[in-house]
């Protein structure tokens, strides 16, 4: 069976707006060298949201843009190492509740476009990730095929796969 890393970012409660993005994107870095498919972030991560006991300061719409870029800056990083293909831009697909009414984490699924192919990819270091490219038309058909196989497909797949279908 293929084996899926899912990486819980145990990060400490930041100083300010800007440590939070510091400790995201440190955290973001440090999941792909352990070759983690998902990064969970504590709520406390995502701008806007109140922690227990703990003041955030009022979104403020410079600060998230920075904020927001500095983290699309982290996953353009891990696409590149991981799959070779570097990305013009970075933009938010959608945002939402992993499991509603079961736990407090955002998953936010983000569309990579303008991709060219720079380097050959697979990881940095100890990574061994094999990359698969498949026509977007056929994408359903190999998922099913992977699937009829015994590997596991994590459902955030399918979800970016409705997203691509979606964006013109």
């Amino acid at each position: 069976m293929t084996t899926f890393r899912i990486a819980l970012a145990n990060v400490r409660f930041p100083a300010n707006p800007d440590d939070s993005v510091r400790r995201a994107a440190q955290a973001i870095a440090q999941a792909g060298e352990r070759r983690a498919g998902v990064v969970c972030f504590p709520e406390c991560y995502v701008p806007g949201y109140r922690a227990q006991g703990k003041g955030v300061p009022a979104p403020d719409a410079a600060f998230l843009d920075a904020a927001w870029s500095t983290i699309a800056d982290a996953a353009k990083r891990e696409l590149l190492e991981e799959t070779g293909y570097a990305a013009e831009r970075i933009e938010i697909l959608t945002t939402g509740p992993a499991s509603s009414g079961l736990t407090s984490e955002v998953v936010t699924l983000l569309l990579a476009s303008g991709l060219k192919r720079v380097q050959a990819g697979g990881g940095v270091g100890h990574e061994n990730i094999t990359v698969h490219e498949v026509p977007l038309s056929e994408a359903h058909d190999w998922l099913a095929a992977k699937a009829s196989e015994g590997l596991l497909i994590e459902p955030k797949v399918y979800a970016g796969l409705y997203f691509i279908g979606r964006t013109p």
